[in-house]
């Protein structure tokens, strides 16, 4: 399973790239274009437990499988009224890098526009994605991250929680448009 072969058609995904991104803070990418190794062995294993177009569940997962990415994951589930994802679990790299535990919280309320519609569309279109830039969200526009976002469904199909990773870069200068990503 690619980002092509999983909901939105490459058009759709390519304006939807456009939409979102506000480099160099934001950067969207569907292609899953990783520039770290972690990142894509990460979405490695999420892909080998799509069956067909059915995606994964979260009890597909073995925390022993997962040893190198715990620091760095995070796990979001459906709030009940359908419009946002709360952070179930943070890991503690994540927490020391932006510097709080957003765990319980609605991920609307932590990361703010345009962040959070790009949630919910990647969950509507069982999309993965990719992203990277600068935690500006967190008042940190200094350092980097690169982050994946792979969509869960208990029942195969529909998208009850959202499971990702994030790596981050050596803090930098205030960025510019050439220096997206420095690990």
């Amino acid at each position: 399973m690619t980002g092509g072969d999983v909901g939105a058609d490459s058009g759709e995904l390519q304006q939807m790239a456009e939409r979102y991104s506000r480099p160099p803070w934001l950067v969207v990418d569907f292609a899953l274009d990783f520039v770290e190794p972690r990142l894509r062995r990460f979405y490695d294993i999420w892909q080998g437990k799509c069956d067909g177009a059915r995606l994964p569940k979260r009890a597909d997962f073995d925390p022993l499988e997962l040893k190198e990415h715990l620091g760095c994951l995070f796990i979001s589930e459906r709030a009940p009224d359908g419009e946002d994802f709360i952070y179930r679990l943070i890991g503690t790299e994540i927490v020391e890098a932006v510097g709080t535990d957003a765990t319980g919280q609605r991920m609307g309320d932590v990361v703010g526009n345009p962040t959070d519609e790009l949630v919910m569309f990647c969950a509507a279109e069982r999309q993965p994605l990719r992203h990277h830039g600068y935690l500006v969200w967190r008042k940190k526009s200094y350092m980097r991250f690169e982050a994946v976002m792979l969509p869960l469904a208990d029942d195969g199909v529909s998208v009850d929680r959202l499971i990702g990773e994030m790596a981050f870069g050596r803090p930098g200068p205030r960025p510019d448009a050439t220096a997206i990503w420095e690990p």
